[in-house]
């Protein structure tokens, strides 16, 4: 039950298809999220979802109104210094950052 409804959110997204009933195929979109495919957007999709990065995103109103980082206003240093300071967040980083310039390159 769970499944199908995490399907049927992907049919929403556009990320998969059912062609035939419980057949399911990745579309063009869901391709990209595949790791084992050269284009893949894998990597930068686990970054955006990241809760560093998700959790600066309230206070955007506030840092526009300041001129203050949200990001530092969250985590009370800067994103890079506190990558710098986290190891599994300088992975994600930089394996996002990788595959975008892959994504550029083609």
């Amino acid at each position: 039950m769970a499944l199908a409804r995490v399907l049927r959110a992907l049919i929403d997204l556009d990320l998969i298809q059912e062609p035939e009933t419980d057949q399911f195929i990745c579309t063009p979109e869901g391709e990209l999220l595949r790791s084992d495919t050269p284009d893949s957007l894998r990597h930068y999709a686990i970054l955006t979802g990241s809760e560093w990065i998700v959790q600066p995103w309230p206070r955007l109103l506030r840092s526009l109104q300041t001129g203050t980082s949200a990001f530092e206003q969250v985590f009370g240093l800067p994103l890079y210094v506190y990558i710098q300071q986290h190891a599994d967040a300088a992975a994600v980083f930089n394996d996002a950052l990788t595959s975008i310039s892959r994504q550029e390159a083609i």
